[in-house]
């Protein structure tokens, strides 16, 4: 499957994009979501504060990249590095 991390804010407020394939079952991603999404009704600690989202099969989930676990620390590390800015 494919996932899609996206960055949005900061000083200036731009998005960014990477994706990558990943073959986790539906109960590991699952898993992984309940660990690192983080509550979408929270409001911004500051008005330039960045916020990721991971897209899988059609979702968008509000996600804190602090919490991702170390099996998967790689992927996501490969993922911030891979960011592209796009028209949002």
């Amino acid at each position: 499957m494919e996932i899609k991390l996206q960055r949005f804010g900061g000083m200036v407020p731009l998005k960014q994009e990477a994706t990558t394939q990943v073959n986790w079952s539906d109960q590991e991603l699952e898993q992984l979501i309940g660990h690192i999404c983080r509550d979408e009704k929270k409001e911004p600690e500051n008005m330039n504060e960045i916020c990721h989202y991971l897209e899988v099969q059609g979702r968008e989930i509000p996600v804190d990249l602090k919490k991702v676990p170390p099996k998967y620390k790689a992927i996501f590390e490969g993922l911030k590095t891979e960011l592209k800015y796009v028209k949002a």
